[in-house]
């Protein structure tokens, strides 16, 4: 089916833009589409993250076909200002998506691995090292991820205004991936607590209330049986949830509700 045709046949705006990306990419050499997909993993990248991603032969090739000048040449490339580049974040979130299916989504861990090894080795006392490197870890490897994201919230959670804008920087990137369905309904329920309580903390009851009604501690597969840990972890969340949902509703003075919360 040629190109015309796909994207007549295309149902969304999102399927129409994904075929046209397709397209360009594929007159691409192959291992500059493999890198172009790998650049969409971190928010930045410069030559020696990009490198620090790709298999040791994906590698070579990119490097002896002047790869990297091609890839940051495309018109979805975007300069980063201290950081390198990105790629532009429509397509960006286009190139997860594809990433994040089924047969190619143990490549996309292995991938965030990566990333979060090669952020390790930066700076972290700059906090968007330090964020990034969660960013990764929360699919790359969860368990640690998870532990890391929120020692890091409770360290800033306790300290002042510019604290809470580090905080709220993590919340978001987390956010990307609890709306993509990439991090478990637990993980996903602690990042939008963590948000409502930042939101409450600037008096933005109704964006808090936003985060609360998206939380979840229900099991993602029902057939299962819960383990000690992922109870615990459920009656966790479910007492966090009722404590911000008391400070929401105190906040909006509406007592009785807030009584019945705490």
């Amino acid at each position: 089916m040629d190109l015309l045709q796909r994207l007549t046949n295309a149902t969304s705006d999102e399927e129409r833009q994904l075929i046209v990306l397709e397209f360009s990419l594929s007159a691409l050499p192959e291992a500059v589409q493999t890198a172009v997909q790998a650049a969409a993993i971190p928010h930045w990248f410069d030559a020696l993250f990009l490198d620090a991603l790709l298999e040791d032969d994906v590698r070579e090739a990119f490097k002896s076909q002047d790869g990297f000048e091609t890839l940051v040449a495309l018109n979805f490339v975007e300069l980063t200002p201290g950081r390198g580049y990105s790629i532009h974040e429509q397509t960006r979130q286009l190139l997860l998506k594809q990433l994040w299916q089924k047969e190619t989504r143990s490549h996309f861990r292995t991938l965030s691995r990566r990333a979060a090894d090669y952020c390790k080795t930066q700076n972290l006392d700059d906090p968007e090292w330090q964020i990034e490197r969660i960013y990764h870890l929360l699919v790359g490897d969860p368990s640690v991820g998870s532990a890391e994201l929120r020692q890091a919230l409770a360290h800033w959670y306790r300290f002042d205004q510019q604290a809470y804008e580090q905080a709220e920087r993590l919340l978001r990137v987390a956010r990307e991936h609890a709306d993509a369905e990439r991090i478990l309904n637990n993980e996903a329920g602690w990042v939008r607590m963590w948000q409502a309580n930042i939101n409450l903390l600037y008096k933005k009851s109704k964006s808090a209330a936003a985060q609360l009604e998206q939380v979840n501690w229900e099991n993602e597969d029902s057939s299962t049986t819960e383990t000690p840990f992922q109870e615990q972890q459920k009656l966790l969340l479910q007492a966090a949830y009722y404590s911000t949902s008391g400070e929401l509703n105190e906040q909006d003075n509406n007592i009785p509700e807030a009584l019945t919360a705490y």
